[in-house]
């Protein structure tokens, strides 16, 4: 699915602005220590392989001893080969790529409405009962495919391609600190002790917010301050569309592959 003429969609991160060295994400940490031995390695890997190695750096946010230290340097030399990468192939598409992937029982397109925060304690940052979608790697799989081709199994779902009858037009790439402009502008507190986007509210500015795979290296799980309150951006995991309403003449068709 794209966007309309009219339609703002958000990035997380533009990774050609990111700074290497110093302190860095949880995944970028991971991934940095991925190819500590042999940096250069990262030129030989194709796209798909280096995205699976960003979602595979997740797991940095699961490990059983907590997360890495918030202040835990990262090599800059390394980390620097990393941005370099992100500046080629797949990772610098501009805006949302078109058409998007859904994993769904039916062609049909759902009705939905968003959930209120508090109703998804802990994983507020992201829009609860949105229309999700993942964009198409190089190889003709998804962003989600290293899981939802499983699940999809179990459920009893297909991989759709969705789409709107126009190109989206109107596009902004922007940073974490963006994120927590949406946090500064939409706050919504939650029993947690957190402070979070109110999606509900973001409804009448934005039709969909878009992680792509440098914001997910960049900008999941790292701690933030928003009025007084902690805000992480968690539980994304993977490149995702998130849509807060669907734009007019989007459609769902079968996958040549189905």
């Amino acid at each position: 699915m794209c966007s309309r003429a009219d339609s703002v969609v958000i990035e997380m991160f533009d990774p050609r602005r990111k700074k290497p060295g110093g302190c860095a994400s949880p995944l970028l940490r991971e991934l940095c220590d991925r190819f500590r031995e042999d940096p250069s390695e990262l030129d030989r890997i194709g796209d798909v392989d280096l995205y699976a190695e960003i979602v595979f750096s997740g797991s940095a946010l699961h490990d059983p001893n907590g997360p890495p230290d918030p202040g835990e340097q990262v090599e800059a030399s390394v980390a620097g080969k990393v941005a370099q990468r992100l500046q080629r192939g797949w990772f610098t598409m501009e805006g949302l790529p078109c058409p998007q992937a859904r994993y769904s029982a039916s062609l049909a397109l759902p009705k939905f409405r968003l959930w209120d925060p508090e109703d998804w304690v802990g994983m507020a940052s992201k829009p609860h009962a949105a229309f999700w979608t993942s964009s198409f790697l190089p190889d003709g799989t998804t962003a989600w495919d290293w899981a939802e081709s499983k699940l999809a199994k179990w459920q009893q779902r297909k991989r759709y391609r969705s789409s709107t009858r126009t190109l989206p037009s109107y596009t902004r790439s922007i940073r974490l600190e963006d994120y927590l402009r949406l946090v500064h502008a939409f706050p919504v507190q939650t029993s947690d002790g957190r402070v979070n986007v109110d999606w509900r509210g973001v409804v009448g500015s934005l039709d969909a917010v878009h992680l792509s795979a440098g914001g997910l290296l960049y900008a999941e799980g790292v701690a933030s301050e928003v009025q007084g309150a902690p805000t992480t951006l968690s539980g994304w995991e993977a490149e995702s569309t998130a849509w807060l309403r669907i734009p007019a003449g989007a459609v769902l068709r079968a996958d040549a592959r189905d």
